[in-house]
């Protein structure tokens, strides 16, 4: 989609036109516009004037006026046609500018569609946005997203997890992030009622909450929160998986 609009610079834009007369000045103006527009611009007289609209009568004024003063102010590229640099100085760093928003955008979609489906947390959206392959990925695609998910976030399990599991057992703490800490024991009260699994959700959810700094027990946090999103059930109607810690 083009631009609906360009960067003028009028500093620049008087010193460039200094001394041109009011025709040489508006058949300059077309050609920078036309070169915004299409990106460079033909290298022929004739096409050229009728970027410009010069009528008949004016086409050997025009062609005088080209090559005496405007031609020195394009230069012919690679593909033989005509550019002007600052309008191309220009051109390019809009398109990285656009680039890069596009690619600001696919990120926080991406990011938002793994804390929607796979309660990612703050660490491991730091790794897929270094891991992950946002250029080519089709964001379209939920099954494409998912199994890149799935594939990253097993990647970040043997990079990071299992560096810090020792550590973790030493400690006897199952869950731990900025000041909050959840022990074994603690885990296991939980578990009497939740499943793993539900756990590790909410878990994940304080982790990512931005007011979890006014929390001061991961415990009783998660207590509330497990209560609040499952209810509080009795401990017989749960189900646990046969290897709820390693």
């Amino acid at each position: 989609m083009k631009d609906p609009a360009v960067l003028f610079y009028i500093n620049d834009w008087l010193i460039a036109t200094k001394g041109l007369k009011a025709d040489a000045k508006g058949w300059y103006l077309n050609l920078i516009l036309f070169q915004f527009d299409m990106g460079s611009l033909p290298n022929d007289i004739e096409e050229l004037a009728n970027l410009c609209d010069v009528r008949i009568s004016e086409f050997e004024k025009f062609e005088q006026v080209f090559e005496q003063v405007l031609k020195q102010k394009f230069k012919q590229n690679s593909k033989g046609r005509l550019e002007n640099e600052k309008a191309k100085e220009i051109i390019q760093k809009r398109e990285q500018f656009k680039n890069k928003r596009s690619l600001s955008g696919k990120i926080s979609y991406f990011i938002k569609f793994g804390i929607k489906h796979f309660k990612i947390n703050k660490k491991q959206i730091e790794f897929l946005k270094e891991n992950v392959d946002f250029e080519n990925i089709d964001l379209k695609d939920e099954q494409v997203l998912k199994q890149v998910f799935k594939q990253k976030l097993e990647l970040y399990i043997n990079e990071n997890e299992d560096i810090n599991k020792d550590e973790i057992k030493k400690e006897n703490i199952y869950k731990k992030f900025k000041h909050l800490t959840l022990k074994i024991e603690e885990f296991n009260k939980l578990k009497i009622k939740y499943t793993k699994k539900e756990i590790d959700d909410i878990l994940n959810d304080i982790e990512n909450y931005k007011k979890n700094t006014n929390y001061t027990s991961l415990y009783l946090t998660s207590l509330k929160w497990l209560k609040k999103e499952y209810g509080d059930r009795e401990s017989e109607t749960i189900i646990h998986d046969k290897n709820l810690l390693e």
